[in-house]
């Protein structure tokens, strides 16, 4: 085995199709956008949900959008205002009776399944992110802008570090 740790920029074309875990953050939000069209992000106090546009029932679509739209606004939040994290920590709150009065108006990363590159998709390098230190590991990602085979637009993403490891590709 030979090492290869890729500069900035470099592109990389998949010889084997590959599978990944599709992470729900806003830095996969093309992803996302493309492959689960029906949902949007949601954030939270401490964690990025997905709610689903598309509703079995018209009366659970108004109930639950009338409950949704009427959540605190998410803002940034300054830990040295106490209003501003008490208003994100309601937010989190009334998010999370909705993900469980709601069960399948959401998704979550564990419900996802892996998503497939084909032979043929460019990847272009565009961030490396590597930590050290005991259970930091699992931060460790680089970002990509993909092409897809027959596809003109590229798609920003990033993957955690275990499954770029299984890539298959060559140098384009």
């Amino acid at each position: 085995m030979k090492l290869f740790i890729p500069e900035i920029g470099t592109e990389l074309i998949l010889t084997k199709e590959w599978s990944f875990k599709l992470i729900l953050e806003h830095r996969n939000n093309a992803l996302v956008s493309k492959f689960y069209p029906d949902y949007v992000e949601e954030y939270s106090y401490y964690n990025v949900y997905a709610k689903k546009l598309g509703y079995e029932s018209v009366l659970k679509s108004k109930a639950f959008d009338a409950r949704f739209d009427s959540l605190p606004q998410f803002e940034h939040i300054d830990y040295r205002n106490p209003r501003s994290v008490a208003n994100n920590e309601a937010r989190s709150i009334a998010i999370e009776k909705l993900w469980n009065d709601y069960p399948n108006e959401w998704i979550a990363e564990d419900n996802l399944e892996p998503m497939i590159f084909p032979v043929g998709t460019i990847l272009k390098v565009d961030r490396i992110y590597i930590r050290k230190g005991k259970g930091m590991s699992d931060y460790s990602s680089i970002t990509f802008y993909a092409l897809l085979p027959e596809e003109k637009k590229k798609l920003r993403f990033f993957a955690h570090l275990n499954d770029i490891n299984t890539i298959e590709c060559e140098l384009k």
